[in-house]
């Protein structure tokens, strides 16, 4: 009876497992499921997870409940031994149903069979950051990068969306260059490896995607060469902000490791005594602070003699339905869209009080979001089309124009565009696997189509061997 009541539980714990998966996580792919469980989760959001607490303690309860109550009523038609084998078979094939759904919604086959060849995308595109060298203008522009937590062009109604939930962002969008028509914004695809904050750092600082060959916790792929280790080398001065612990995901590696950026995260925040030793929200402190905190390093870092490199990752977008902090109004039934509509006036706000500073004339800022949203309930009851799904993006005060014409880009091509963003000029106009959109030369994306190149991604790359 105990073994037939414990498989029973394993079986209905696996279905609510199942359940949370699909119904909470959009599109997850399983290779972020194996990348955390390589990589250290430190540091991350558990609220989400403790208010879903009383929903798995109640799933807990049932998976011994409803094996007992089932026990003693076959007990009324069959022997023990009998309910024994009934109550075993009929759990292993709840299980099973378990595991085919997951084995279905996590694309498994697809990822196993385009495992089995390799892909040649690096041998045959990649070029190579230790060879290209940019040459930058005399005097070099600072830059400022935000990566926008999970912010998707299709917020706005002009990038897709049915609702403008997004109007500031929107603005900026059209005020700066974002390789769309006229009249509309466009996006960055973020390839597979890129779908979540790590893996979409990497394809945007380094124009290359994530691999799961990666295992070493301490060395964070050192042949890679990111835009940290290109302007570190140019003699900027770089400093990354975050309102989370810098080592979730395995951040701090990658940031430490290619600029030797000065990092202020929320552990560093409270020892520098900027916030309370108790404080602590949604993942350390809101995006309200980072931007109040950035006005302070940007005054700092104008004040000196070398360019500057200001990076920040807001926070507060992040799934599940972000942080509602104190600026938030009730402006959408969805409280995802509140969130959404607050970080777009922050944004514009810091946006705008930067035009006012006296380093702006020779400031380039990146807008960008890092991939997008992972928040399925949002998704649905926005009514997004997969095909609509693009990372916010927006270049502003850029030293150039890109030519007419929407073009078709990822994430990656963010790399050598932010560069040529800062008047560097780029030898062949690519560098990692991303090619610099003012050109006017085509991408992977336009070259490839999205199913090759999507499979390609997805692929295991022996060359990727250099980067580890």
């Amino acid at each position: 009876m105990f073994f037939s009541i414990l498989i029973w539980w394993v079986a209905v714990m696996l279905f609510y497992g199942y359940r949370f998966l699909v119904t909470r996580f959009y599109d997850v792919s399983l290779f972020e499921l194996i990348y955390y469980t390589i990589m250290p989760l430190k540091g991350g959001n558990k609220g989400p997870f403790i208010k879903e607490l009383p929903k798995t303690v109640s799933f807990a309860v049932a998976g011994i409940v409803i094996p007992v109550a089932l026990h003693f009523c076959l007990l009324r038609s069959y022997l023990p031994d009998e309910v024994n084998r009934i109550m075993v078979f009929s759990a292993i094939m709840v299980i099973l149903l378990d595991l085919a759904m997951a084995f279905v919604h996590l694309h498994v086959l697809r990822f196993w069979i385009l495992n089995l060849k390799a892909s040649d995308i690096y041998e045959t595109y990649y070029a190579d950051a230790k060879e290209v060298k940019p040459v930058f203008p005399e005097k070099k522009r600072n830059l400022i990068y935000i990566f926008l937590e999970s912010m998707e062009s299709c917020y706005s109604s002009k990038g897709g969306g049915k609702t403008e939930y997004i109007p500031e962002l929107t603005a900026l969008a059209m005020e700066g260059e974002d390789f769309s028509h006229e009249g509309e914004i466009n996006g960055a695809y973020a390839p597979p490896g890129a779908t979540f904050t790590t893996g979409a750092m990497v394809a945007h600082m380094a124009g290359i995607s994530i691999d799961l060959q990666i295992r070493d916790k301490e060395e964070f792929l050192p042949g890679m060469v990111t835009i940290g280790d290109i302007l570190e080398k140019e003699g900027y001065e770089q400093r990354f902000l975050l309102g989370s612990d810098v080592y979730f995901g395995g951040r701090e590696p990658l940031i430490r490791q290619h600029g030797g950026y000065r990092v202020l995260d929320y552990k560093s925040a409270k020892k520098d005594g900027l916030i309370p030793e108790d404080y602590y929200l949604w993942w350390g402190f809101e995006d309200e602070k980072l931007f109040d905190f950035a006005k302070k390093e940007l005054t700092d870092l104008s004040k000196g003699d070398k360019p500057f490199n200001l990076t920040l990752l807001t926070v507060d977008t992040h799934f599940l339905d972000g942080c509602r902090c104190r600026l938030c109004r009730d402006e959408f039934k969805e409280p995802y869209g509140n969130v959404l509509a607050c970080s777009s006036r922050q944004v514009s706000r810091f946006v705008e009080w930067i035009k006012e500073q006296d380093f702006y004339e020779n400031t380039t800022i990146v807008l960008a979001g890092d991939h997008p949203t992972m928040d399925s309930r949002f998704i649905k009851r926005a009514g997004l089309k997969d095909k609509e799904r693009k990372s916010y993006v927006s270049f502003i005060n850029a030293p150039l124009k890109a030519g007419p014409g929407k073009r078709d880009y990822t994430t990656l091509d963010l790399f050598p565009t932010t560069l040529t963003a800062l008047g560097a000029k780029i030898p062949g106009h690519r560098l990692g696997l991303g090619v610099d959109l003012f050109s006017g030369e085509k991408t992977l994306l336009e070259q490839l189509g999205p199913k090759e190149f999507d499979a390609q991604f997805t692929r295991k790359s022996l060359f990727y061997r250099k980067f580890l």
